[in-house]
């Protein structure tokens, strides 16, 4: 049957609110991407410390991008409904009239450490742990409010909600205030066993919980789009799109590597970089070194924990060690010269600390067992497997309930196809690159939007395991006997690291290095 060409394909229309800008997409039925688009807005640095963005900035890329996408696909497209993703942590007052009260303090700012010394104070960390999931941090959104009524008390007392990047936009395209379960659980002031607020937390810190959105799952329809944002977007003015809750950035990522059943796994290599997977009960490390959180799905968790600098250290190495002199595929080269094990050279790559499984904000990097002889391509590979064997430390405390799928990868690193195969051999696992690798987030938010309109699918009534069988991809196998050489690498590669960890606090205070 011939296709007919001005056949109009129903869509999802996915924003994703990232540090750099807001990516936007158009994803069919069949999770391919129609179309996309990228609008960049800037990141403020007042002080040192501080990272802002304005939120009106955020609302102006949306309405671009999906005036763009509409204007290039025209009648060729319908969108069924609207999800929006976006970065996390971060915290934005808002007046009752939706108003912001300030610009956005964003999941990078560092400026409310002393606040999250006096939370551990008052709380305890592990008790803190035991009940949110997430390992003690002043990245979070509740010491930047402390910060906020130490500093400005008047945005404070004015506050309606504290709101994340895609709770605004979603105030913005409905005029209704909420969050979801991902990004409430990146608070620290979120009780993962009572999925809500925790009263404790907040009235042990002095705030209220008046002043947090209503806590939706990640598929619930939030509203629809006013006629003043349909008119903003450019959309017809008689159109009636429902907008799901959607989820954070990484919470997204979940469900674009679609992980729906218990034991899927997968790993996202970009600037940081983790490993999660997937479980249906909350599990808190006895030293609190993973991160445990919400799925999309109400019935279930991701287990796991992030590294600060995965694909970072790579890059840091390219324009540090070798002043940019290489591309990244000369560098694959160069790796290629080197065999695996990288002749002893270890790489530590904590440059900015280190969250899991160690969470040492005061460890440095480090490389061990140069040799006169060491040359380029050794540093090149012993840094691709050092992050490798963090990760894989990540991992094996998550313990053994992988499932028999395919491990998937995803973020920019994914495209290295020798970073590929020595992740596979050190993990002893098979790894599945999808060919969409660097969308995947994107794809994630469009699938929450997809089971927002079939509730069946938020139900469990569909064979993911096939969807993903049905996804292009390659997959990787991992060598038997360089798999054998980095099992006896890595037990050598964690006695270090773990000697490192002891001794970075002595050193800090030497050094006056800490950020």
């Amino acid at each position: 049957m011939t296709k007919n060409v001005n056949e109009t394909k129903e869509t999802i229309l996915s924003h994703d609110i990232g540090t750099s800008g807001c990516k936007s997409v158009l994803v069919d039925h069949h999770l391919g991407i129609v179309d996309s688009h990228f609008e960049p807005y800037p990141t403020y640095v007042p002080e040192r410390d501080w990272m802002e963005q304005d939120p009106e900035e955020w609302w102006a890329s949306v309405c671009r991008s999906t005036r763009t996408l509409l204007h290039r696909n025209g009648c060729h497209v319908k969108v069924k409904c609207v999800a929006i993703t976006g970065q996390m942590m971060g915290m934005l007052p808002v007046s009752n009239a939706g108003e912001p009260l300030m610009r956005s303090v964003i999941w990078a700012d560092l400026r409310s450490k002393e606040e999250m010394e006096q939370i551990e104070e008052m709380l305890g960390a592990e008790w803190l742990y035991q009940i949110t999931g997430q390992p003690a941090s002043c990245g979070y959104t509740l010491p930047k409010i402390l910060w906020l009524v130490k500093h400005n008390r008047d945005i404070y007392d004015q506050t309606y909600q504290f709101l994340h990047s895609k709770d605004y936009i979603n105030l913005k395209l409905t005029g209704n205030y909420a969050t979801d379960h991902t990004d409430a659980a990146y608070t620290l002031c979120y009780d993962l066993h009572k999925r809500d607020w925790s009263d404790v937390v907040l009235d042990s810190c002095g705030v209220s919980a008046d002043k947090f959105p209503r806590i939706l799952n990640s598929t619930d329809i939030v509203g629809y789009i006013t006629p003043e944002a349909l008119q903003a977007c450019g959309f017809d003015e008689d159109e009636c799109i429902p907008v799901v809750a959607g989820a954070g950035d990484g919470s997204a990522s979940h469900a674009g590597a679609l992980c729906f059943e218990k034991g899927d796994a997968y790993i996202s290599l970009g600037s940081s970089s983790w490993y999660m997977e997937v479980l249906d009960e909350p599990f808190m490390d006895p030293e609190g070194r993973l991160q445990c959180e919400p799925h999309v799905l109400p019935d279930l968790y991701m287990l796991g924990g992030t590294m600060q600098t995965g694909g970072m250290s790579y890059q840091w190495l390219k324009e540090n060690l070798f002043a940019d002199q290489f591309t990244y595929e000369e560098l694959g080269n160069l790796l290629a010269e080197s065999a695996p094990g990288a002749s002893g050279v270890l790489f530590f790559p904590f440059l900015l600390g280190e969250r899991a499984p160690w969470a040492n904000p005061y460890v440095r990097g480090a490389y061990m067992n140069l040799a006169y002889e060491t040359g380029q391509s050794e540093i090149v590979r012993a840094t691709l497997e050092g992050i490798t064997y963090n990760l894989l430390a990540i991992k094996k405390l998550c313990g053994d309930a992988r499932s028999k799928r395919p491990m998937v990868l995803m973020g920019g690193g994914a495209g290295n196809q020798a970073w590929v195969n020595i992740l596979a051999d050190i993990f002893g696992d098979r790894i599945f690159v999808p060919t969409d690798f660097r969308d995947r987030c994107s794809i994630g938010g469009a699938l929450i939007g997809f089971m927002g309109l079939e509730k069946n699918i938020a139900d469990h009534n569909i064979d993911f395991s096939k969807w993903l069988e049905e996804t292009e991809g390659v997959t990787y196998t991992p060598d038997e006997s360089i798999q054998k050489r980095y099992e006896n690498i890595f037990p050598i590669w964690h006695e270090v690291a773990t000697a490192l960890m002891a001794s970075s606090r002595r050193l800090s205070e030497v050094q006056d290095y800490i950020v």
